[in-house]
């Protein structure tokens, strides 16, 4: 567990984000203020995540997983979009009920997103993001997750850079608003 402290100890002296120590359940974090947006980072040993809540009027929900024979099997039951770019479509599944959704995958968003291979987006009220609460009252999160990929401080600011666009796609094409983490 110090380990883990010490790794986002330094992270966040590194892109000046605020340090979170491990305390019961919760592992360490580092956490920055994006125009208000609280945007976290997480993890331990390979798989890292980045993670903020937003609030919006109305449902809205996304999943962005690479292909898998599961994934394929999975795409039968949801309903999946295209961004018409071959090379993001052959590669990643989008699945959301909001018709033009993908409209926040722009071409920048979509070549960052295969250059640093997410491994998975999440915008949802579900226990699948950053913790084991479900969200209410229109609060959503919006997560990406890495996993065996680097780990290096580079890479991770990378990540973020990816992670502010997506809030600002967002906020400019839902007009979402910031929420607290804690």
């Amino acid at each position: 567990m110090e380990q883990n402290n010490q790794y986002w100890k330094d992270f966040s002296n590194f892109i000046g984000g605020e340090f979170h120590e491990a305390a019961y359940w919760y592992s360490a974090k580092t956490v920055i203020n994006y125009n208000g947006f609280y945007i976290a980072f997480d993890g331990f040993g390979e798989s890292k995540k980045v993670y903020c809540r937003f609030s919006y009027g109305e449902k809205i929900a996304l999943r962005i997983d690479k292909k898998s024979f599961i994934n394929k099997l999975i795409n039968l039951f949801i309903s999946r979009q295209k961004t018409n770019d071959k090379r993001f479509d052959k590669q990643y599944l989008v699945h959301s009920p909001n018709p033009g959704i993908t409209s926040i995958l722009n071409f920048l968003v979509r070549r960052m997103y295969i250059d640093l291979d997410i491994a998975g987006l999440f915008i949802s009220t579900d226990k699948a993001g950053s913790s084991e609460e479900v969200l209410f009252d229109n609060n959503y999160e919006l997560i990406i997750y890495t996993k065996g990929v680097r780990f290096d401080y580079e890479y991770l600011k990378e990540v973020l850079v990816l992670f502010k666009h997506l809030v600002d796609n967002l906020s400019s094409r839902y007009n979402i608003t910031p929420v607290n983490l804690e």
